[in-house]
């Protein structure tokens, strides 16, 4: 009896520290930013309200198993700092119809402290099928993923935007670069 109620406590103990556990992105420590370029001059913009979860399995200092990764940001959160181009951007975005940009995993595989990640992007109403190669450590039992990706605007059926009676005019493709921490979600 001793050896099964043994066996039940290695087991569950063992899933504890190499089974699959639900994380979150932990917001404080993690960044999200938009860069682009205009006719006048480059630009950047911060998100500074998303969400994400994932379920990952961690053996020491590797993933070796991630899955069901969902990423939301808020695009009223996206801000430049400059009130006139972020008004650009949320009519860009079609925010007052879309409030949010949605990635979920469709397919994940992992190789050499990245994991390839095929997914589902949605914006301004429209979605997409993308891969994302995302580079990954883990500390002290955290994940850390760091990233860039480029996404071409017309293909999400959006305008790039335009000021100035049309002078200014935003460039097509813009650049997503991340680093995001997920804790634990216990």
């Amino acid at each position: 009896m001793r050896c099964i109620i043994f066996g039940i406590i290695a087991f569950f103990y063992s899933s504890f520290l190499f089974g699959q556990a639900n994380h979150k992105i932990d917001l404080k420590t993690s960044n999200i930013t938009i860069k682009g370029t205009s006719s006048l001059h480059d630009w950047e913009s911060e998100a500074t309200d998303f969400q994400g979860s994932g379920l990952f399995t961690i053996e020491g200092n590797q993933i070796t198993n991630a899955e069901d990764i969902l990423i939301k940001v808020m695009v009223k959160s996206i801000e430049s700092g400059k009130s006139i181009m972020d008004g650009k951007t949320m009519d860009a975005l079609k925010e007052s119809k879309y409030p949010v940009i949605k990635f979920s995993s469709t397919e994940t595989s992992i190789k050499d402290n990245q994991i390839i990640c095929k997914g589902k992007m949605e914006m301004a109403g429209a979605s997409k099928m993308i891969t994302a190669n995302v580079g990954y450590k883990v500390v002290q039992g955290v994940p850390e993923f760091t990233g860039s990706m480029k996404i071409v605007m017309s293909e999400y059926g959006i305008e790039p935007p335009v000021a100035m009676f049309g002078t200014l005019k935003t460039g097509d493709e813009v650049t997503i670069d991340f680093e995001l921490k997920f804790v634990s979600n216990k």
